[in-house]
């Protein structure tokens, strides 16, 4: 065993030792071995694969024993770069024995195979013997087509679903396939025999009458071919068939034939007659609808437009020729760059074209036109086809335009009101949180929207107002919120020291589920006029009204007379009349709105059953005297009396509230259309 083990010993000198360490040699010897051996390995992996290739090689175990040699020789000056710096030897000398094994096996191999592979012809004789061989066939196979051509011809003929039939000069056939006799209602071999009239009407109305008679007549002028002809077939049953017929004149040894080709057209021609119907639909389907279509066969000028088209564009008949210049010529020069650069983007890629762009009409004028279309089509064959539709928008551009303008409106209303509007979102756990303010709030109450936005008026307390106000105001967006109607209110609270007066508004919005998910406020400070009214609260009872009142619009009606006998002037500047204005009018109800005079009337009515100095607020509409309705939020109270204590007279006083109304009916609008068209801070 320690023989054994000494065999494989590794210590022993290496071959680099024997080279005496020389860079040189041991460098070359290196090289070369593994050169040697990279070759070795790719001849054996060459003979294994042209093995594996080559199923029909006669001797694979010799290929397969020389690939083994070959690998074997390469690993053996693979080992030997080892002993370079390995002293390996006897390793070695097992690998270099297993190689003389497979040598030898390999050689004995090929002498066993060298006797037989001597025996195999050679190129030439193979040659030789393949031209013999297929001459020999070539006349067997010509002898055997000179019998099978006939039974091929017809079995041919018969398999092939064209009617074909062989017409001699007597006009008898002489040949028809299956496809021909049961096409005219007959077995196979009845039509043998017949002649062509038996089968082809020639008697038939018409022009194929007249072709086929003078190419079955003897004239010698006869063309030799009739390409295309429609004709009528005769059924067996008597019925007639559309057909078309094909026919060819030869001259035979037998004498002049006539090959004909016949193929029924009953289903081609209902197809037509399918499509014909398909094309008036369309036909109609385009001329009634109010978007234009258009096709353009890509890298091509010509186009196609329906009718609708080219009526978008103003054209009383359809244009002469229809191009893609004409097109262009029908958009606004500063919009064509756009149009043309999306289209190119869209052809390569298929993608849809869809741009909104100014046209210009026959009649100059400028519209807005929606063009949408998609390519369709295999760009590697370069047939494709863009189809589309033309869609004149300029109505929806105006209302577009229209709605940037009143949102336009509404927001500097919002910004630029002296009314303080506000806007408040109630959440699902019974919070109400600013939503937005308008700078008319951020001056009345010394704060940035930012410090209000995203809170509830009770987090603003103490730091921005005291507890109790924050509670006040808070009680009352709940309140609303429950309710669900509408709220108006004055209220009284200190703000930066002083004691201030407000008329608040706080209108609802209710989302589909019938829940309240915001409010919109207004509010007026009124401390000036609770002032007014303090100041003068010792004075005589109408001057102090006038004075308080003075602001707003104020008259005094005479009920005697049914006339005013009083307007000031800030009546006159809100409603547009005078008190001359007021007496021309028979009844002065036309001037109020017909859904408000019930209201009005009762209003009124209680107002001089009142005995004490009591006003009675209400809102209403009165038509302005330059024709459109205002809201007004009016004070009226009887303050003259004859001597029986009857009303006498009524004293009025109003606001104009017509902003406050038409803003909150805009929010309340755009909030149902989940949309906003004021400029509120997000959340």
């Amino acid at each position: 065993m320690a023989r054994w083990l000494d065999f494989f010993r590794q210590d022993l000198p290496p071959l680099g030792y024997n080279l005496d360490w020389q860079p040189a040699l041991i460098g070359a010897q290196v090289i070369a071995d593994a050169l040697l051996a990279l070759s070795f390995f790719a001849i054996a992996i060459g003979l294994l694969v042209f093995r594996r290739k080559r199923r029909d090689l006669r001797y694979p175990r010799l290929v397969t024993l020389f690939a083994l040699f070959i690998l074997l020789c390469g690993f053996n000056h693979s080992f030997r770069i080892y002993t370079v710096w390995v002293g390996s030897f006897g390793s070695h000398v097992v690998l270099s024995g297993v190689t003389a094994i497979v040598a030898v096996a390999t050689a004995l191999g090929l002498l066993w195979i060298i006797p037989k592979a001597l025996v195999i012809p050679s190129m030439a004789q193979l040659r030789q013997a393949m031209e013999t061989a297929n001459n020999e066939k070539l006349e067997r196979l010509e002898l055997k087509a000179r019998y099978d051509a006939e039974y091929n011809l017809r079995e041919s003929a018969n398999a092939s679903p064209l009617g074909l039939m062989v017409i001699d000069s007597l006009g008898q056939v002489t040949m028809a396939n299956s496809a021909s006799s049961h096409l005219f209602g007959y077995a196979d071999g009845e039509l043998v025999g017949q002649t062509i009239d038996t089968v082809i009407d020639f008697s038939a109305q018409g022009g194929a009458r007249d072709t086929l008679e003078a190419f079955f007549s003897p004239d010698a002028a006869t063309p030799a071919n009739l390409s295309e002809c429609v004709a009528q077939g005769i059924h067996r049953s008597g019925s007639h068939i559309p057909i078309e017929v094909k026919l060819v004149r030869r001259d035979h040894v037998a004498g002049v034939q006539v090959f004909a080709s016949v193929m029924d057209i009953s289903e081609r021609l209902a197809q037509q007659q399918k499509l014909e119907a398909i094309n008036n639909r369309l036909e109609r389907i385009t001329s009634a609808t109010h978007e234009g279509l258009w096709e353009w066969q890509v890298g091509e000028d010509l186009l196609w437009w329906s009718p609708a088209f080219w009526q978008l564009l103003g054209y009383q008949r359809e244009p002469t020729d229809i191009t893609m210049s004409l097109w262009e010529a029908h958009i606004a020069p500063n919009h064509q760059a756009l149009f043309f650069d999306e289209l190119d983007r869209n052809i390569p890629t298929g993608g849809v074209f869809d741009i909104e762009f100014v046209g210009v009409t026959v009649a100059r004028e400028a519209r807005w036109f929606r063009v949408h279309g998609k390519c369709l089509g295999n760009q590697a064959d370069g047939n494709r086809l863009m189809c589309g539709t033309l869609e004149d928008i300029q109505q929806r551009k105006d209302m577009e335009l229209s709605l940037s303008e009143k949102n336009q409106l509404l927001e500097s209303i919002f910004t630029g009101t002296s009314y303080g509007v506000f806007v408040l979102d109630c959440l699902s756990d019974g919070q109400v949180l600013y939503k937005a303010v308008n700078p008319a709030i951020e001056k009345s109450l010394g704060i940035s929207s930012q410090e209000l936005v995203g809170k509830s008026t009770r987090a603003l307390a103490p730091d921005t107002l005291p507890q109790a106000m924050a509670e006040q105001i808070d009680s009352r967006y709940q309140r609303c919120r429950q309710t669900g109607r509408p709220m108006s209110y004055i209220e009284s609270f200190p703000l930066r020291g002083k004691q201030t007066w407000w008329k608040t508004s706080l209108y609802p919005l209710m989302n589909d589920l019938g829940e309240i998910y915001r409010i919109i406020g207004s509010s007026a400070d009124v401390t000036d006029l609770k002032d007014a009214e303090n100041k003068l609260a010792e004075s005589e009872r109408f001057l102090q009204t006038v004075v308080d009142l003075a602001i707003c619009g104020l008259y005094i009606y005479d009920l005697p007379s049914q006339s005013n006998t009083f307007v000031n002037q800030q009546y006159t500047k809100l409603t547009g009349y005078t008190k001359e204005d007021l007496n021309a009018i028979d009844d002065l109800s036309i001037l109020f709105h017909p859904d408000e005079i019930d209201s009005i009337n009762a209003q009124v009515e209680k107002a001089l059953s009142l005995s004490g100095p009591s006003f009675l607020e209400m809102e209403y509409r009165f038509w302005h005297k330059e024709g459109y309705w205002i809201w007004c939020y009016a004070f009226d109270a009887v303050y003259s009396r004859d001597e029986r204590g009857r009303p006498k007279q009524l004293l009025g006083t109003f606001i104009d509230i017509t902003q406050i109304k038409h803003y909150s009916e805009q929010l309340r609008t755009i909030s149902e259309n989940k949309s906003t068209a004021l400029p509120l801070d997000s959340d």
